[in-house]
């Protein structure tokens, strides 16, 4: 399937540095600076004696309650990593306004390896009802052109991506990619979560670095890389081909259209007209 993914993939893997982006190094804090011990004299003795049970009884107090909160802490961070089930995501190693400047590695080929752009609709919600209950009655169509998409593969035929033809009519001008066309009319059919907004982190907790969120933004291609790209196509010669063969629809319907016809056809055998005179046998036997 050729998506926003696969598209930012590609360009990150060819037009990206090797090496990760070198990354803040934390603030390190200065170290406290020890005061001399002051001269103590006997009185004073007994009575730092004292202060330091105290303040050592406080202290073990205090690190009991610590430990406490360290401990249901801990339980929480574990119940929280076991609610995660994907790992972060990892920061990119260029952005798409990285790519003009970008150099071409010296590795790049002429011609990268073909795609195909496979659809896969996929709408949900109760008024979209009846648009789901047309797709499903249209589904021979969708998988004509599956298997047509998946065919071309197997056959590893393939040619360049097109450009917009000038004066051609399209919703956004800036489509003018065959990449950036050919798979723009599910965007409208993606659910809402897609386009919302990263919520804001709770308080207490460390934010998560930001992620880059692939599939609302617009398809950026460079022509170096979309130049190099290829597609797989079925050749005039395997389509005629695939024409010549003929099957019968009773042979790659399904079930639930399979027994409708046979219901359909079992009434019309019943009802058919058929000869209801007299059975008195043959005449000339007489």
């Amino acid at each position: 399937m050729l998506d926003h993914e696969y598209i930012r993939g590609l360009h990150e893997g060819w037009l990206g540095p090797l090496d990760a982006p070198a990354q803040p190094e934390p603030e390190t804090k200065p170290e406290p600076v020890l005061a001399a011990e002051p001269v103590v004299t006997p009185v004073a003795d007994a009575i730092a004696e004292t202060v330091e049970e105290a303040e050592k009884k406080a202290a073990d107090a205090k690190a009991a309650e610590e430990k406490a909160a360290e401990e249901k802490a801990a339980e929480e961070k574990k119940k929280e990593e076991e609610k995660k089930k994907r790992p972060p995501q990892p920061p990119s190693y260029n952005s798409t306004a990285d790519y003009a400047a970008a150099h071409l590695p010296p590795t790049l080929p002429e011609q990268l390896a073909p795609a195909a752009p496979i659809q896969f609709p996929h709408i949900l919600g109760f008024f979209n009802t009846f648009t789901r209950l047309k797709r499903f009655l249209n589904r021979r169509a969708l998988a004509d052109d599956i298997g047509r998409e998946v065919a071309a593969a197997c056959f590893a035929a393939h040619r360049e991506w097109r450009e917009g033809e000038p004066g051609a009519s399209s919703d956004d001008d800036e489509l003018r990619l065959e990449q950036q066309r050919v798979l723009a009319h599910e965007e409208k059919n993606w659910v809402k979560s897609v386009w919302e907004e990263e919520k804001a982190p709770e308080e207490g907790k460390e934010a998560e670095p930001p992620r880059e969120k692939v599939w609302p933004k617009p398809m950026v291609l460079d022509t170096r890389i979309a130049s190099r790209m290829r597609r797989f196509e079925v050749q005039p010669e395997d389509e005629a081909r695939a024409r010549a063969i003929v099957v019968p629809e009773e042979e790659i319907e399904g079930f639930i259209k399979g027994s409708l016809r046979s219901i359909a056809q079992w009434g019309m055998s019943a009802f058919a007209a058929e000869n209801k005179g007299p059975n008195v046998g043959n005449l000339d036997d007489a």
